[in-house]
């Protein structure tokens, strides 16, 4: 245990179990000796295994630096780079590091998730509410199952509406109108599922209800009771435009539930469904959010798959509007392009470029830019920058910056091209 060159040594070892002990021993025993010797490690960049443990000892001892923290972020090893994001705290310095690296938009979707889970421990900014915003309307995110779901929640703790939600597509959707069969008007029964459902199913009593307790707005509420189990329900079709995002809501109760029992909502024809209420509640909102893709149409059920009785009020399905950003574009300012570029907390050019002899050596030096490049390079490399990849720059196979599109504004793009072009 006292011998820290061999500890050190053991995080290449071949079995995790005497690495994460090496690990475990070098930080029980406070050595900070051993620093200079794991951030060589950490910074080596060759993709090795104890590059991993050697950044958890650093965190661990308190002593490792920004050098060595920002190099971890911009490792060739997907597994350090996602390590690294782990290993970094929330506050300024944190953010610092975090928006000079990229790892928003990393090639390796891991490490973009970890990404998005520490955007989620930072203070809520406007720039950082833009950021979420286009990271959740980015094609990557929204292919992504995992990403998706990371984008949702960072909406909510940054408060950053990604949608405005279009009229309810839904007939009849307090269920108030009544018709003469005493069924929602607009709406139909549908039944699922052969024995042993068939006997819950024909004696299913589904009725509308009102009165205190029994509704949560206006007048009607909607409730089926089974006494045995069942699957049935009620539902409307609805026309859909394509590959459109759509949002299906309602309120629900469950009550005198036996399991397994659920009340939800769900589209037959494209298969999205709320959460599910599986046991006795009051009013709960459900919803999910889906995109119809190539289909014309939904059916939307409210969907009693349960032993006992369920209740729905104020159902809807919106149309998902993406926010408006739009604004008329003035042509750029190299005044206030300059003071993004010193000043933007997300965007960070300063932490990667050097500029006047100020900045950081991360990517390429920009004096002069305008001279040697023109403006379609410059304008490519700020939208693209995997696309026009700085020829010196061989770090990593991706560039550390982001797509300045997810992170600036349409005018403060414009601002900060026309600064650039001042640099001649």
């Amino acid at each position: 245990p006292s011998d820290v060159p061999a500890l050190v040594a053991a995080l290449s070892a071949g079995t995790q179990h005497w690495r994460l002990t090496a690990q475990r021993l070098l930080v029980e025993g406070g050595h900070r000796t051993a620093a200079p010797a794991l951030a060589a490690l950490v910074t080596a960049n060759d993709g090795s295994i104890a590059a991993i443990h050697a950044l958890w000892v650093l965190h661990g001892l308190g002593t490792i630096d920004a050098a060595t923290h920002q190099a971890a972020l911009l490792a060739k090893d997907a597994r350090l780079r996602r390590n690294a994001i782990r290993a970094l705290g929330s506050d300024e310095a944190a953010a610092k590091l975090f928006f000079s690296s990229g790892v928003v938009t990393d090639p390796d979707l891991n490490t973009r998730l970890a990404a998005f889970v520490k955007l989620g421990e930072f203070s809520s900014t406007p720039e950082i509410q833009t950021l979420v915003k286009r990271l959740a309307m980015d094609e990557v995110t929204r292919k992504d199952e995992w990403l998706t779901e990371a984008a949702k929640v960072l909406s909510a703790v940054h408060d950053a509406a990604l949608y405005t939600e279009g009229p309810n597509l839904l007939p009849n959707s307090g269920l108030e109108e009544v018709g003469s069969d005493g069924f929602p008007v607009g709406w139909k029964r549908r039944d699922y599922g052969g024995e042993p459902k068939k006997a819950g199913n024909e004696s299913a009593e589904w009725t509308i209800v009102s009165g205190e307790g029994m509704v949560r707005s206006g007048k009607n509420a909607f409730r089926c009771i089974t006494r045995a189990p069942a699957d049935t329900s009620f539902f409307a079709d609805v026309d859909l435009k394509p590959n459109t995002e759509y949002k299906l809501s309602a309120w629900v109760k469950a009550h005198g539930f036996k399991n397994p029992s659920k009340v939800s909502l769900n589209d037959h024809i494209g298969r999205a469904e709320t959460e599910k209420v599986t046991r006795q509640s009051g009013w709960v909102k459900v919803e999910t959010t889906f995109n119809s893709r190539d289909r014309p149409k939904a059916s939307i059920n409210l969907l009693h798959v349960a032993w006992g009785d369920s209740y729905f009020d104020d159902v809807s399905l919106n149309e998902l509007i993406p926010a408006d950003e739009s604004e008329i574009l003035l042509t750029g300012d190299a005044k206030r392009g300059e003071e993004i570029y010193w000043k933007h907390p997300v965007a960070g050019c300063m932490n990667c470029h050097m500029l006047g002899g100020k900045g950081s050596p991360v990517g390429p030096a920009l004096d002069g830019i305008a001279t040697r490049k023109d403006a379609a390079y410059i304008a490519q490399s700020l939208v693209e920058p995997n696309a026009v990849l700085a020829e010196e720059y061989t770090a990593t196979p991706v560039s550390p910056m982001p797509p300045m599109g997810l992170i600036l504004k349409p005018q403060e793009l414009e601002d900060i091209k026309a600064f650039l072009a001042t640099l001649k």
